[in-house]
């Protein structure tokens, strides 16, 4: 069965501790996707110097809805949360958006208060609205970010509880030993495992961050020409 990524309905989970190689996975699969297309926003907490790197990315505020396509980028804090639901809101009524959350934990999700990332990620396949989010601890953040998501790319982890959460919702390790979350891969290897098709397999480290930011640079260069 060939590997794909998500198109513009479907949600994936990015998941590893810090160091595991989830930051350049999720950069290559973000240069990867549909931004030609669609707006892409990346909703930068870390303030990571790759995504920074990348040729044509627009930074916007929160007063910003993107109406074209392209690589956009909100830099938010733990003081926004307020600004930040409401963006998501916004941007699940706009629809054909995509979202890209470089720290699901720095997210607000608690409910009652803030369902905005919930409303994306339950409503997105049909406002196409993919979502994807990477997350160092999976046992802290909502599950509807892994019970909405139909790819799943599992880099190393450490705690019990982190394990237990990917194993409701990836192939059991009984069927599939690939799953035995406490066998260690290579270094920057990741387990993957697409639900839609039940497809599962060990993907090698992602291309170098070099090889990524020439992806963007070719891709929005072409961008620029149709234009």
């Amino acid at each position: 069965m060939p590997f794909r990524l998500p198109n513009d309905t479907q949600h994936m989970a990015i998941i590893g501790q810090n160091g595991s190689g989830k930051t350049v996975f999720g950069a290559w699969a973000l240069s990867m996707s549909s931004f030609m297309s669609q707006p892409k926003v990346i909703i930068d907490y870390k303030r990571d110097d790759l995504l920074a790197k990348i040729d044509g990315l627009r930074y916007i505020d929160f007063k910003e809805m993107p109406k074209h396509p392209g690589v956009y980028c909100i830099q938010a804090n733990a003081a926004d949360d307020e600004k930040m639901d409401d963006w998501f809101f916004r941007a699940a009524k706009r629809e054909n958006i995509g979202i890209y959350l470089d720290e699901g934990l720095s997210v607000p999700q608690r409910a009652p208060r803030y369902t905005g990332l919930q409303t994306l990620l339950t409503q997105g396949r049909s406002k196409h609205c993919p979502v994807t989010v990477l997350m160092q601890r999976p046992a802290w953040v909502s599950k509807f970010i892994f019970s909405e998501s139909s790819f799943f790319a599992v880099f190393r982890l450490q705690s019990d509880d982190d394990k237990e959460v990917v194993s409701k919702f990836t192939p059991s390790k009984r069927i599939d030993p690939l799953w035995n979350l406490d066998t260690r891969l290579e270094k920057y290897h990741c387990r993957w495992y697409d639900s839609h098709q039940n497809y599962s397999t060990e993907l090698l480290p992602a291309p170098s961050e070099t090889v990524i930011l020439e992806t963007f640079y070719d891709r929005m260069r072409l961008k620029r020409k149709v234009f």
